[in-house]
């Protein structure tokens, strides 16, 4: 689903979709704070992502996957048998194999790394903790 990162770039790629995002938002954030979200409140996933030159969205429940491209004019795209829990199974195992890389994501001169680090593992178990009890 997500590239590794490197050099503040990565690519999102799904059935039918794929596109670059950049470090211009926190995707590692965004995306661990919309899983969570959906797996405590039952709201659906909508992350925003920027492609520099272009911007998508990508929103998720428990049946569907669909991205909105905006560019000159939106563009509309269904990820056909692509539920929120295939989402989140495809995210865990981007994250967990990239940490160390996606830990250095927004992370500036003078940033702290261990809290960074320990944000996200936080929010990680709590997300495994919710996708587990979907099982």
């Amino acid at each position: 689903m997500f590239s590794k990162p490197r050099a503040g770039r990565t690519t999102l790629s799904l059935p039918g979709f794929s596109d670059s995002a950049s470090d211009l938002t926190d995707i590692p954030n965004d995306m661990l704070d919309a899983l969570i979200n959906y797996y405590r409140n039952n709201v659906p996933l909508v992350v925003k992502f920027d492609a520099e030159g272009s911007d998508y969205i990508l929103i998720s429940d428990c049946t569907s996957t669909y991205i909105i491209r905006q560019k000159a004019e939106a563009e509309f795209i269904e990820i056909e048998n692509f539920s929120i829990y295939k989402l989140t199974r495809h995210f865990l195992v981007d994250i967990e194999r990239d940490f160390d890389d996606w830990c250095l994501w927004l992370l500036y001169v003078g940033d702290d790394l261990a809290q960074y680090q320990y944000e996200l593992k936080t929010k990680l178990s709590m997300l495994r903790g919710f996708f587990a009890a979907q099982k």
